[in-house]
């Protein structure tokens, strides 16, 4: 008679339930799951629109990358489809050259108490360069919500209408060297008086061949909406561009194909000086 002696890690690769994807890789099969981490090398040919993500000449890993990366790891441990993160920290840019990335994307699932585990996992991306690790982003992630989903309102268009193409090319001036696969945002809008702004994005699903929520480009046309509301819609073409640094929350499920997306923006700078003036 044979003797099949199978080991934890060879079964778990040859019964393995989610194929290899383009941003978060393959499971690590010495992990565990109440510390489950992935791996990827991640290959500027087999993920093309991160080439389209550009700043001041560099190619740099967007942050809404970031939060794909996220929330797929959360989808395949908890098989929640919709994704809730808080205080997410984004801090050394990850710039992309010629050579393939490194990724080791890891969860930590964390405590309520001694006894009971809470729905909340900690999670941390970071990227090897062949001499040492460098920590990208960090945060909390669960699947789907534990508050309530804010009503879906939509206002009507605002008065200031606006350019695809011409607010692209403003961009360009700023440093955001948007290439086509990030220049989706149509139907642009903003407030003369407010800092409120919005558009319409697009998302051809049938396109991606990894799955995600939403796919990461177009949650940065979402983002996007954000940077036409804190001008009205009216640059003055800083010197620099600006680089988003920490989130509070975000909540990401799937979407329709077509999504009106609204913006308002604050400064706190100014809102100091109102409440001083007071």
């Amino acid at each position: 008679d044979i003797v099949w002696a199978e080991t934890r890690i060879s079964k778990q690769w040859r019964l393995r339930q989610f194929p290899r994807h383009e941003l978060l890789g393959a499971r690590c099969l010495e992990s565990n799951d109440f510390e489950p981490a992935w791996r990827n090398i991640l290959k500027g040919e087999e993920v093309p629109w991160i080439n389209h993500h550009r700043m001041m000449g560099l190619v740099v890993f967007p942050a809404v990358g970031y939060v794909a990366l996220a929330s797929e790891a959360i989808r395949q441990i908890t098989g929640l489809t919709a994704c809730t993160l808080e205080q997410v920290m984004l801090m050394e840019a990850l710039v992309r050259d010629e050579n393939d990335i490194e990724i080791m994307t890891t969860l930590r699932k964390l405590t309520m108490n001694a006894t009971m585990d809470s729905d909340w996992y900690e999670f941390t991306v970071c990227s090897y360069n062949g001499q040492g690790w460098t920590k990208h982003c960090s945060g909390k992630a669960m699947g789907g919500t534990d508050q309530p989903l804010p009503t879906n309102t939509i206002s009507e268009p605002f008065t200031r209408q606006i350019s695809s193409y011409r607010w692209y090319r403003r961009c360009e001036k700023k440093g955001l060297e948007y290439g086509s696969l990030f220049e989706g945002l149509q139907d642009i809008t903003a407030s003369p008086l407010t800092n409120a702004a919005r558009g319409r994005v697009e998302d051809d699903r049938e396109s991606h061949d990894s799955y995600y929520a939403i796919h990461p480009t177009i949650v940065d046309q979402c983002l996007q909406v954000m940077l036409v509301a804190s001008d009205k819609g009216v640059s003055h073409y800083p010197d620099k561009a600006g680089m988003p640094l920490y989130i509070d929350r975000v909540y990401l499920a799937p979407g329709s194909s077509s999504m009106l997306v609204e913006a308002t923006t604050t400064d706190p700078a100014k809102e100091s000086q109102a409440e001083t003036l007071r």
